[in-house]
């Protein structure tokens, strides 16, 4: 049995590769990137944040998301806890 390989950022992300910032940040560096994230946010559907906005509460402002949310607060979700995985586990090829 073969566990296919789902490349994630290649298939839900409008831009899969973001710009790398190399030497000292810029304005324009840092804007590009910012709104690169907020454009691979969108199209991640969640109702996680409160409504139907999905991740994109985690790249906006409190102030940035109210203005665009019934909600006036992206409530985070909650952290699933720490990976523990037993000893001696094999992993599948």
């Amino acid at each position: 049995m073969s566990i296919s390989t789902i490349k994630y950022h290649e298939t839900y992300f409008p831009k899969p590769d973001l710009n790398p910032i190399i030497d000292k940040p810029t304005f324009e560096s840092f804007y590009q990137l910012i709104f690169d994230l907020r454009f691979n946010s969108q199209p991640v559907h969640s109702n996680l944040g409160g409504e139907s906005h999905g991740y994109i509460g985690l790249v906006l402002t409190l102030v940035q998301y109210a203005i665009q949310s019934q909600t006036p607060q992206y409530v985070l979700p909650a952290h699933p806890d720490v990976l523990a995985i037993p000893a001696l586990t094999t992993r599948l090829a």
